[in-house]
């Protein structure tokens, strides 16, 4: 009878040990989720920030309509000087944004299906040659690394 309380208390404390070890992996995933939740929007609030400053010049300008609504090819080349510094700042700011997504996926905090949706619009940009200083501009290490991965017509 002795052998059996024995053995069965020391069931028990080893069952309350894998308890109390099973908890801290529980907190310790906490924790790195939550930190990784932290940095996620510290990055959106950089990038809100970032835009802000970027599309304050950009309100209430008429010409910036005509750009956004007409098919760039149509009108680049016959742009005004007005209208081209309006079309670079709003370039900036895509770029920025870009930056923004790519990062927010890298970190597992944006889904694929929302990552492969901007996909296009990211190769397109990066395919334009003119748009090439601002990419070098504000692409972090990182996404510099993923669009080297891109087709590249400007090496050519």
């Amino acid at each position: 009878m002795k052998m059996n309380i024995a053995l069965m208390n020391q069931y028990t404390q080893f069952l309350g040990t894998l308890g109390v070890i099973a908890s801290l992996i529980f907190v310790g995933l906490e924790l790195r989720q939550n930190q990784q939740i932290a940095i996620a929007g510290q990055i959106q609030e950089r990038f809100n920030t970032q835009a802000q400053m970027l599309l304050s010049p950009l309100q209430d300008n008429r010409d910036m309509l005509r750009i956004m609504t007409v098919r760039l090819g149509d009108i680049e080349y016959s742009m005004t000087e007005d209208e081209r510094l309006a079309y670079m700042q709003l370039n900036r700011w895509r770029i920025a944004s870009t930056v923004n997504i790519f990062t927010q996926y890298q970190m597992g905090m944006l889904p694929e299906g929302t990552f492969e949706q901007v996909f296009p619009a990211i190769t397109s940009m990066y395919e334009n040659c003119s748009l090439r200083s601002l990419f070098n501009i504000y692409a972090t290490p990182d996404y510099r690394e993923f669009l080297q991965t891109l087709n590249d017509p400007c090496d050519e």
